[in-house]
């Protein structure tokens, strides 16, 4: 996760995650960085966030934000 992102700041937070405006490394672009609560990493909470996650991806539309991934930081917090 690190090693993929850098964190420039914090954009907002609500009741699930914090959302970061970062520099996704690899492809040299900014991004808006979704991750998960630290209190909301259980088993029902990832399954949330990952239909979230589809939802979005399946979605073009102008003004909705491209969904370029997901993965767990720290190995078990998804982003």
């Amino acid at each position: 996760f690190q090693d993929r992102y850098l964190i420039l700041k914090e954009l907002g937070t609500g009741g699930m995650g914090s959302v970061y405006q970062s520099r996704q490394l690899d492809a040299d672009r900014i991004v808006a960085l979704k991750i998960l609560h630290c209190d909301l990493d259980d088993e029902e909470a990832q399954a949330r966030f990952m239909r979230e996650f589809k939802l979005l991806a399946s979605l073009t539309h102008p003004q909705i934000v491209t969904v370029y991934g997901m993965g767990l930081a720290d190995n078990s917090r998804p982003y």
